[in-house]
């Protein structure tokens, strides 16, 4: 099976990407808002994936092997 050498992806999604590479990153405040969404108060932690969030997790039991 040969690949077709086609990018499937549109003029909206590289001009919107482009545009979020210039523009300032607002990454705390986005973090607080997103944690926000799931509970009023801060026992949330907003992790960039599940894995992730439960290695942290794993790490912060410290549960013995």
């Amino acid at each position: 099976m040969w690949a077709r050498k086609r990018l499937d992806i549109g003029w909206f999604d590289l001009g919107y990407a482009t545009l979020c590479c210039c523009l300032p990153v607002r990454r705390a405040q986005r973090q607080r808002s997103l944690e926000s969404l799931w509970s009023s108060s801060s026992d949330t932690l907003a992790c960039l994936s599940v894995r992730s969030g439960f290695a942290l997790l794993l790490e912060a039991l410290a549960l013995p092997a």
